[in-house]
């Protein structure tokens, strides 16, 4: 990568920022983090016009993290739910595939009959 390819500039709350982009920070990755954050920063703005630029930030910064909190517990939650009834459903899978083992060596043995109709 060439100088101008290896870094991404953004806006955020009408400021200009330039990153370094990497294989784990792409430009498009950067760009979404940087809507994101301007967004928010215009929210809290929006909320108190006359707030100073260090304050919406940092108000902006505690919103998102919140927010990012948030979506963790509600992960772990379903990932607890999920694996809870993968768990149940294996456990019924087992009594299934236990009762099927059961069941066919109880079968009474079949009979061979020759073409004749005789027992052999």
């Amino acid at each position: 990568m060439d100088e101008q390819q290896d870094r991404v500039s953004v806006e955020i709350f009408g400021k200009r920022y330039v990153f370094a982009v990497d294989d784990d920070h792409p430009p498009e990755q950067i760009e979404r983090v940087a809507a994101l954050v301007n967004e928010m920063m215009r929210q809290v703005a929006a909320e108190s016009p006359n707030r100073p630029a260090l304050q919406t930030a940092v108000l902006a910064g505690f919103n998102l993290t919140d927010e990012l909190l948030r979506l963790r517990a509600d992960f772990d939650e379903a990932e607890n739910h999920i694996s809870q009834r993968t768990s149940r459903l294996a456990a019924s899978l087992g009594r299934l595939v236990d009762e099927r083992i059961a069941l066919s060596g109880r079968a009474a043995p079949v009979e061979k009959t020759s073409v004749d109709g005789n027992q052999d």
